[in-house]
């Protein structure tokens, strides 16, 4: 499974806000429960300082009503496949063997030969 983050603004002082805008799914209960019990940073919000996928889990609190834990996860629950969260800047380029692709953090006009 793959997520793909950005920044999308940068305060001087304040901390780093990121938002998830792509993400590549590794099985269909995955797909099912994205944003609901499982997603990107906090429940409910589209961006957050948070890097991490996480499970969310509701806690009862002793006076009343209920507050989300999140939960940081390096793996699917369902299949077990690992979890890359990757900048969303990242270009596909082709590999050599059998005509698979491989994830290169430079583009072509950033590397250095």
């Amino acid at each position: 499974m793959k997520v793909f983050y950005r920044v999308p603004r940068r305060r001087r002082n304040g901390p780093t806000v990121y938002e998830a805008v792509r993400v590549e799914f590794c099985c269909d209960e995955m797909e099912r429960h994205w944003g609901r019990i499982v997603g990107f940073g906090g429940k409910g919000f589209r961006a957050s300082t948070s890097r991490d996928l996480c499970l969310y889990l509701d806690r009862r609190q002793a006076v009343d009503g209920f507050i989300v834990e999140m939960v940081p996860v390096a793996f699917c629950p369902w299949c077990g496949t690992a979890v890359e969260i990757l900048p969303a800047t990242m270009k596909m380029t082709r590999g050599r063997s059998r005509g698979r692709g491989r994830w290169n953090p430079l583009h072509r006009s950033e590397r250095r030969e």
